[in-house]
């Protein structure tokens, strides 16, 4: 078994090392939480399903501007066609535009990064033959790039978003549902 990057946990780590109290100390600092399906698209659809992710971030926004950077832990999973799991574990750096509005928030995201994956064995198609593709592991550049909404009630929002994510010959566009703090 292969050990996964560190680097890739960093942003959920400080999610839960932050103190609520934060925002007193830094202003315009979001946490997040979320999940919710994964479609594949490209060569990775025609290995897998639609599948699961969830998603930790660590945003901070500029106050009276509408910039803002995220960091996202994101992990992945797609159940392959054949046998066992697609998995990924992203982390991505992002910048945020967003309309300054208080309550109902649109916002545009864009960011870069790396994803840890791991490629189920892919067997032959004749049943008893060697497998003729071993399993694939690696770590690509990635980018990503979508839109969201956010509402938010004082320090508490919800939110939905979607991204498309292209890293290497994979693609796949999360569909996010989730909190932030």
């Amino acid at each position: 078994m292969r050990l996964r990057p560190l680097w890739a946990l960093i942003p959920i780590l400080l999610a839960f090392t932050i103190p609520a109290t934060a925002d007193a100390q830094i202003p315009g600092l979001r946490i997040g939480l979320g999940g919710g399906p994964a479609f594949p698209l490209s060569d990775l659809a025609g290995e897998t399903a639609t599948g699961v992710h969830l998603r930790g971030s660590v945003g901070l926004e500029i106050p009276l501007i509408p910039l803002g950077v995220r960091g996202d832990v994101l992990w992945q999973r797609y159940p392959a066609d054949t046998n066992g799991n697609f998995t990924g574990l992203a982390g991505l750096l992002n910048a945020t535009l967003r309309l300054p509005i208080p309550v109902v928030r649109p916002y545009l995201i864009g960011g870069v990064g790396f994803v840890d994956y791991s490629d189920p064995e892919v067997p032959n198609e004749l049943p008893g033959q060697p497998i003729d593709e071993p399993a694939e592991d690696g770590t690509n550049f990635a980018f990503a790039a979508g839109a969201g909404l956010e509402i938010r009630i004082l320090r508490i929002g919800g939110f939905v978003e979607a991204r498309y994510m292209d890293w290497g010959r994979h693609r796949a566009i999360p569909l996010t549902i989730g909190i932030t703090f």
